[in-house]
C-alpha cells in the first residue's frame, strides 16, 4: 500500500529509474494481486472442502453467500468517497448526456488505481472456480490461466479488443493470483518455508533462483534499456513477466521473516499489521486524495512523497476506524 501511494506521486521518469522504482515501487500491483490470491486461498481452505464434487462445492458457496459478502465489503466503503467525488465533479464539469457521463466514469476513472475495484469484483466472481481447480491441480490451473492470459494479450495487441478496456480486465492479474495460491500452499500445507531441509526445497530454490534472474533481466531490458517485449508490452512495469522476479522475492522474504533471521521490532510490527488491516480503506482514500490538485503541489520530490504518505495512511486509517465504528453500531441495532 505504501508503494501504491509513492507510485502515484508524479515524478520524472529519470528519478524513478535512478531510485530503482521498477524493482519495488512498480511492483505494488503484482504484490497486491499475489497477496489477494494468498489471503483468499487461506480463508476459503478453512471454509470449503474442495474434495467434494464440483456441484456440492458450489452449493456450499452459494449457501454461505461468500461472493456477495466480499463484494459488499468493498462496495460499502467505496460509495461514500465516490459520492463526494461525484459532487465535486458535477460542480466543475458538465456532460452533454448521461451516456457521456457514464463513459467518463468507466474509461477515465475517478482517480489513480480506480481499475482495482472492478478488477477485485471480477476476482471475487471467478474465485470459486480458481479455488476449486487450483486445489485439484495447481499446475494445470496455472498453465491454463497463463495460456488464457497470453491469448488475451495477443488479441489486445492485434486490436481485436480495444486497448482502452485493458486496464479493467482481470485477465492480466490471473497469473499473479494463482501464484498467491501456490505461495499459500507452500506456506501452510507443505511447509517448505518453515523447514528448509524439506527434500523439495533444493529443487524449488534452484527454480526460484533461475526465475528471479530471468525476471530481473526482463525488468532491466524493459525499463532501463528500452527493449520492448514481444507480447506483454501493455503496462510493462507490472506485466506478467515481472512475476518471474517478484514471486521469488516474496518467497525469500517470507523465509527470512518466518525463520526470524530478521527481527522486527514490536512497534514496527504493530504498525505493519494495522496498515495491512486498513489497506483497502487507505487505497480508497489515496484514490480520492490524488484527485485533488493539492496532492501534487511541491517542488521537493522527497517532501511531497513523505507528505502524501502521511496524509494517505493517516486519512485512510481514520476512515477505516470510522467505518468499523458505524458497522458495529449498525450490527448492534440489528441484533437489538
Amino acid at each position: 500500500m505504501v508503494f501504491v501511494i509513492v507510485l502515484h506521486v508524479y515524478v520524472p521518469v529519470e528519478f524513478e529509474l535512478k531510485m530503482g522504482y521498477p524493482f519495488y515501487i512498480a511492483m505494488c500491483i503484482p504484490i497486491f494481486m499475489i497477496s489477494t490470491g494468498f489471503n483468499l486461498s487461506l480463508s476459503d481452505d478453512r471454509k470449503y472442502d474442495t474434495n467434494n464434487n464440483f456441484k456440492n462445492y458450489i452449493k456450499a458457496r452459494i449457501h454461505h453467500r461468500s461472493v456477495w459478502q466480499r463484494i459488499k465489503r468493498i462496495v460499502i466503503p467505496f460509495l461514500p468517497l465516490f459520492a463526494i467525488f461525484l459532487f465535486f465533479l458535477l460542480k466543475k464539469q458538465s456532460f452533454a448526456s448521461f451516456s457521456e457521463f457514464i463513459k467518463y466514469l468507466v474509461f477515465t476513472g475517478w482517480g489513480p488505481g480506480s481499475y482495482y475495484i472492478p478488477a477485485l469484483i471480477q476476482i471475487y466472481l471467478i474465485w470459486p472456480l480458481l479455488h476449486y481447480f487450483s486445489n485439484r491441480s495447481i499446475q494445470l490451473t496455472f498453465i491454463f490461466t497463463l495460456v488464457f492470459t497470453t491469448i488475451f494479450e495477443i488479441l489486445i495487441n492485434i486490436k481485436i479488443f480495444p486497448e482502452i478496456y485493458y486496464r479493467y480486465y482481470i485477465h492480466r492479474h490471473l497469473p499473479f493470483i494463482l501464484c498467491g495460491v501456490l505461495f499459500q500452499h507452500w506456506y501452510t500445507k507443505e511447509d517448505f518455508i518453515l523447514n528448509p531441509s524439506f527434500k523439495k526445497f533444493k529443487k524449488r530454490f534452484g527454480i526460484l533462483a533461475i526465475s528471479f534472474i530471468l525476471g530481473l533481466t526482463h525488468i532491466i531490458k524493459n525499463q532501463y534499456m528500452g527493449i520492448k517485449p514481444l507480447i506483454f508490452y501493455n503496462w510493462r512495469a507490472s506485466a506478467v513477466p515481472t512475476l518471474l522476479y517478484i514471486f521469488p522475492v516474496l518467497v525469500f522474504c517470507a523465509m527470512i521473516i518466518r525463520h526470524q533471521c530478521m527481527k522486527i521490532p514490536r512497534i514496527l510490527k504493530t504498525c505493519i499489521v494495522n496498515i495491512s488491516k486498513a489497506s483497502f480503506h487507505i487505497y480508497l482514500f489515496q484514490m480520492f486524495y490524488y484527485c485533488l490538485p493539492v496532492s501534487q503541489i511541491g517542488e521537493n520530490i522527497y517532501v511531497k512523497i513523505l507528505r502524501n504518505l502521511i496524509i494517505c495512511i493517516v486519512g485512510g486509517f481514520l476512515y477505516y476506524l470510522i467505518g468499523n465504528k458505524i458497522s458495529n453500531l449498525l450490527k448492534r441495532r440489528k441484533i437489538s
